[in-house]
């Protein structure tokens, strides 16, 4: 979903829907503001966290290089492209490898 800052409108209507229950898999693209308030970005995270709690894990995850700007020196990116998996369909539940923090199943 590529939606130009649309993004978390559509994700509180799907939340209000229900229709992520029978999604097995979701790739996105997130927008940030120029200029976001703490309060937007805490927004946001929260929205993430909410997609979490249905059982969807982030698999994949890099930045848009179209949205690249320099922050003390580190790049830094207002575009994401995500890609979350539902771990509700899934035969086993993923586990934590607490030696590298990657997400394996077994």
């Amino acid at each position: 979903m590529d939606v130009e800052g649309g993004e978390w409108t559509v994700f509180e209507s799907m939340f209000k829907t229900g229709i992520l229950s029978s999604v097995k898999q979701f790739g996105f693209e997130t927008h940030t503001p120029a200029d976001p308030s703490a309060k937007t970005f805490f927004e946001q995270w929260k929205t993430l966290k909410q997609l979490e709690s249905l059982g969807f894990r982030r698999w994949y995850w890099h930045f848009n290089h179209y949205g690249t700007y320099l922050y003390n020196g580190e790049a830094r990116s207002r575009y994401y492209e995500l890609v979350y998996i539902n771990v509700n369909f899934m035969s086993k539940q993923p586990t934590v490898d607490k030696s590298y923090g990657n997400k394996t199943i077994g």
